[in-house]
């Protein structure tokens, strides 16, 4: 292992052990080693689903400056398309401070009111159409101090239609 304060840890030929039976082997290894927030690729997500079909998901972490941060991901799902999402993180003060997400979609698949489409998707039972294909979520949260000991709080949530949270629970 040679490691560089303020820099990167290199590890070559180890491995993982967990109570004297070795389970991993790590051919290559960089990891950060530093006190300050860096920016760049976090970790894939990866998996598959009978509505989304094949998954992946790859984020890109933003550090801004020291009060601010930003997480930018794209997501592509075989079956619904490809999704865009943004989750901005702020600190005004000791006491303000907020997080904004966006979550975009253009859906490749639509109910369109057919017996097939509506039973495919699980809405039996209810005579809603679903056309949309153009999907979102904002969300919004702050907090912040105002004058005379009072205290305001915004948690805004806006959805494209009334499935989109039963859908992508997490985003």
């Amino acid at each position: 292992m040679k490691i560089t304060p303020g820099s990167y840890g290199f590890v070559k030929h180890s491995a993982l052990w967990v109570r004297d039976i070795p389970v991993a082997y790590i051919p290559f290894l960089i990891f950060p080693v530093n006190l300050k927030r860096q920016s760049g690729l976090l970790a894939p997500e990866m998996g598959h689903s009978d509505r989304k079909g094949i998954e992946y998901t790859q984020p890109f972490y933003w550090a801004i400056d020291d009060s601010s941060d930003a997480t930018v991901y794209y997501q592509y799902m075989e079956k619904r398309g490809n999704k865009i999402g943004l989750e901005y993180r702020y600190v005004l003060n000791e006491h303000a401070k907020g997080l904004i997400m966006l979550d975009v979609l253009n859906d490749r698949q639509t109910d369109i009111g057919s017996p097939e489409s509506v039973e495919k998707w699980g809405y039996a039972g209810d005579a809603y159409s679903r056309p949309n294909s153009d999907r979102y979520w904002f969300r919004m949260k702050h907090d912040q101090p105002l004058p005379l000991g009072f205290f305001g709080r915004v948690d805004l949530d806006i959805v494209s239609d009334q499935d989109y949270l039963n859908e992508f629970k997490d985003g």
